[in-house]
């Protein structure tokens, strides 16, 4: 593997350019130090900004539902979504 650097003084930046690259000299593992934090969907859900569009296959997938869910959504039914969940599923 090749590596060279350049370092523009104009844009104040530094180019590096890799010659010979595998794969392997990439990507390494790294060990997990921690497991990640299960968030709720209810709070995932709050910060969403626009209303999401759902598509569900029926049918073996020749056709699909959409259903819409978003926090907006939501609000102005006055639902709650652990209700609108168990209704999903």
């Amino acid at each position: 593997m090749h590596i060279e650097r350049q370092y523009r003084e104009l844009e104040k930046i530094e180019e590096v350019r890799a010659y010979n690259i595998s794969n392997i000299n990439l990507f390494e593992q790294s060990p997990q130090y921690q497991k990640p934090i299960k968030i709720p969907f209810c709070n995932i859900i709050k910060y969403v900004q626009s209303d999401v569009n759902m598509l569900i296959p029926i049918e073996d997938g020749e056709d699909f539902i959409i259903n819409r869910l978003g926090w907006n959504i939501l609000q102005r039914g006055n639902a709650k979504l652990e209700k609108m969940l168990k209704v999903v599923n």
